[in-house]
């Protein structure tokens, strides 16, 4: 979340900054010191802006890439999916989350599925040699 949106967000919720900063449990002079982009706004300070703001998710900060190796943490992908409003996630307690983000990461999940599955199906054809049809009974 950008300081220019931080501001435009508390003005729309029609809030001063000391109704907001109290809210947030922040000081006053912190949260102008965001405002002006003195200070970087945090995740978290983002998440809580946007609920008391009543703004809309895609104003949450996106995360840094992962890094080679990073685990998804399903459960919370899950959670993240169930606050998009996705089929098959009602029964979840949602968690709000950017929803490019969220998006996004579930395409990397899917796309680390699909390599797996590659190298497995490359394994067992060098195992198994051409015999394409046992192999795709197999996986």
């Amino acid at each position: 979340m950008t300081n220019d949106r931080l501001k435009a967000g508390r003005l729309k919720a029609g809030l001063t900054q000391n109704q907001a900063a109290e809210a947030l449990g922040v000081s006053q002079s912190y949260l102008s010191q965001l405002e002006m982009g003195q200070r970087p706004v945090t995740p978290e300070l983002a998440r809580a802006a946007t609920a008391l703001y009543r703004l809309s998710a895609t104003a949450l900060p996106i995360p840094e890439p992962p890094t080679e190796g990073h685990v998804v943490d399903a459960a919370q992908l899950a959670r993240e999916l169930a606050g998009l409003g996705y089929p098959g996630f009602g029964h979840l307690r949602p968690c709000k989350a950017n929803p490019a983000a969220v998006v996004l990461e579930a395409l990397l999940q899917n796309t680390e599925s699909l390599v797996q599955r590659h190298a497995r199906f490359l394994q067992m054809r060098e195992l198994l040699g051409e015999d394409e049809q046992l192999i795709v009974r197999n996986l």
